[in-house]
């Protein structure tokens, strides 16, 4: 409406000196909406729009300052020239800063919050996948409070450096330089979070200021108030790259020591901001940690020790982290591995089977497991029982939840999610062992268990038994291959997309069992394709979901061709555009080959798609030699199949994949 109605900036002029707050507020939230759908009109008045919501920056109303600082993130996001804000950044940036300085109310908060927390040893984690955001997002991480203008100010100073840079940096620093030097300890604190807000836009101008800052920020991680250690610890990670760009150990050793000191804090706000950067540190080392391996598991055991709650949800997560980064080979040295595996398992032996705090251990556990692969054996075999055990608990404890309800008696069962922590804890047993996982399964009732799970009422419990039925199957098929019949039709009825992940889960087992029993996958084709064909052809389900489905038909046609090539023409155009941009591997590739079986059977059926199908084959660029062959055959073909029609529906691509085409598969 604001856009459509828009006539003139002097429209707008009258209302400028305004004092209503509701007025004010409004005004600047539809300059902000203008710099998108009325640049060029507004572009003569830029100069002053800014001085305007500069002004609003510091009004005595904190929610017409507070839409005043958002602006800033939506002008630097538009086509505006950014380069008009420059002479007014010397007024600007204090403003910014001033907002992003804690409030005798907001320390008071915080205060509250630490001593619940002190008070709470045994609070429940969520699980560790929520810590990723909390690490990249350091001016609200870890506070259950959220401050709006601290935020936006710091969001408007992050925005601003991003598009600006160095033009920006430069009436900055002497800001920043007094600042650091202040008696305040609070604005200190707002100096060392505007350093790390300005870390991706400003990271080259800042690299030559490094060095000096290095020891500014070596002592304010040690400062007295828990808060300065905090962002500290956030912010220095910010410039972690750089600390990696010098081939000797100056910065980076003393950097990853100090880190962890942090870490072992006594403060658990403290604890977890330094947690949360050592693993930023982790991601940005990544195998230059392996000669500092013994020690940072020491230092991640001594934290295991004295943490609890939220800590260890951090803790777990840089754990993780560390195992992606290193990779499993590295960690898996038995002397590396006895000093924190066995920790983690007691941990969780000593914990009670329904104790809440097992779920982000378990997901460590789970992870761990995948990711070290043989190198988890040794341990594999009481993880494995224990894991068996509860989902038989779960399992049994809610046949007796049902009798007494039946009963009319009040009985409260273990709660499932327990159940779906170990079945993906045998998810990742099966994913890192392989091979290894036979002798584990053989003998045991795991296959009868989890096929009571897949006909689970609840759909998180029937998403993870499907995910381990699909990596049982790639890793001790003989253990699953006398249960496929009931296996199949159970996976084929929760193909079902408004279950999402219950749905991509079923497809994959499918495609995974699919490959391993060949064309014995006959008598379940026909229903296969009724529920596939369909949830590939609504565009608009999730991305994931169509590209499960897309590889689950292609690995369908790998093994039963004949069956699928009729149904050719009523899937090949979403096939082909749903696996253009998916990620080369081998899922692909079999799905690949697997259409390049279905088309020698029905060629015609691609003829309508024939444009689609260039472009999938062309987006895949290092094809295996196998596969490599299979299209030079099949593009072959066509060409004869064709005939004079070859060119018409060669040009039809741009020249450019025209060209890669014809060179890479022989085609001229």
């Amino acid at each position: 409406t604001i856009c459509h109605n828009f006539c003139s900036f002097q429209a707008l002029n009258v209302l400028l000196n305004d004092p209503s707050s509701d007025v004010k507020t409004e005004i600047v939230h539809i300059f902000a909406s203008l710099l998108f759908c009325r640049m060029n009109a507004i572009a003569p008045h830029i100069q002053e729009i800014i001085r305007y919501v500069t002004a609003r920056c510091c009004d005595g109303d904190e929610i017409v300052a507070l839409e005043a600082c958002e602006f800033w993130a939506s002008f630097c996001e538009s086509q505006i020239d950014a380069t008009t804000l420059v002479p007014f950044l010397p007024e600007l940036l204090p403003i910014l800063l001033k907002h992003m300085v804690y409030t005798d109310f907001q320390i008071s908060e915080l205060e509250e919050e630490e001593e619940l927390a002190e008070s709470e040893q045994n609070q429940l984690p969520a699980f560790s996948g929520a810590v990723q955001q909390q690490r990249e997002d350091g001016w609200a991480a870890g506070k259950s409070y959220d401050w709006p203008i601290r935020k936006s100010a710091a969001n408007a100073i992050d925005s601003i450096s991003i598009r600006l840079g160095a033009d920006m940096l430069t009436p900055l620093l002497p800001i920043l330089q007094a600042q650091l030097t202040s008696q305040d300890w609070r604005v200190r604190e707002a100096s060392l979070l505007a350093i790390g807000a300005i870390a991706d836009g400003c990271f080259q101008p800042m690299k030559e200021h490094l060095p000096q800052l290095i020891p500014f920020f070596s002592q304010m991680i040690k400062a007295e108030q828990p808060l300065v250690r905090s962002i500290s610890a956030w912010a220095i990670t910010r410039y972690s790259n750089w600390f990696f760009e010098s081939v000797d150990e100056k910065y980076f050793k003393p950097f990853m020591e100090i880190l962890m000191q942090r870490a072992l804090d006594k403060n658990k706000m403290v604890q977890q901001a330094a947690m949360s950067a050592f693993a930023t540190l982790e991601e940005s080392a990544g195998i230059k940690l392996v000669p500092y391996l013994p020690d940072i598991l020491k230092g991640y055991m001594m934290a295991f020790e004295t943490y609890s709650g939220k800590s260890l949800l951090v803790l777990y997560d840089g754990l993780m982290t560390l195992a992606q980064v290193v990779g499993g080979p590295a960690l898996s040295d038995e002397k590396l591995l006895e000093l924190f595996i066995p920790k983690l398992l007691s941990r969780w032996a000593n914990l009670p089977m329904n104790d809440r705090q097992t779920f982000s251990l378990l997901e460590c556990i789970s992870y761990l497991a995948a990711t070290l692969g043989e190198g988890f054996v040794p341990y594999a075999k009481a993880v494995y029982f224990r894991c068996i055990k509860i989902v038989s608990d779960v399992l049994e404890d809610y046949e007796k939840s049902k009798a007494a309800h039946a009963q009319k008696v009040d009985y409260k069962p273990i709660s499932k999610d327990f159940l779906v922590s170990a079945l993906d804890v045998l998810a990742g047993l099966a994913e890192g062992l392989r091979g290894s996982m036979d002798s584990l399964v053989e003998g045991t009732p795991l296959l009868e268990l989890l096929y009571r799970c897949t006909k689970d009422d609840e759909s998180t419990v029937r998403q993870s038994a499907f995910a381990l039925l699909g990596d049982l199957t790639k890793a001790c098929f003989s253990r699953v291959k006398p249960h496929t019949k009931e296996f199949l039709q159970v996976a084929a009825d929760n193909l079902n997309p408004w279950y999402k992940g219950v749905c991509n889960n079923a497809s994959w087992a499918i495609g995974e069992m699919a490959v391993k029993i060949g064309n014995e996958m006959q008598p379940y084709m026909e229903v296969l394709l009724d529920q596939l064909i369909p949830i590939l052809n609504q565009p608009n389900w999730d991305r994931s979901l169509l590209e499960n489905t897309a590889i689950t038909l292609g690995r369908l046609g790998l093994v039963c061709p004949d069956a699928i090539a009729p149904t050719l023409p009523r899937f090949s155009h979403m096939w082909c555009w749903v696996l253009t941009t998916y990620r080369e591997d081998a899922e692909k590739e079999h799905a690949f080959r697997g259409l390049c079986m279905v088309i020698s059977k029905n060629p015609e059926g691609i003829i309508p798609e024939f444009r689609q199908l260039l472009l999938s084959i062309a987006s895949f660029r290092q094809p295996s030699q196998a596969l490599g062959t299979l299209f030079a055959e099949m593009l072959a073909s066509f060409k004869t199949l064709l005939g004079s029609r070859w060119p018409e529906f060669l040009n039809k691509i741009q020249e450019k994949t025209r060209n890669e085409l014809v060179s890479r598969y022989g085609l001229a």
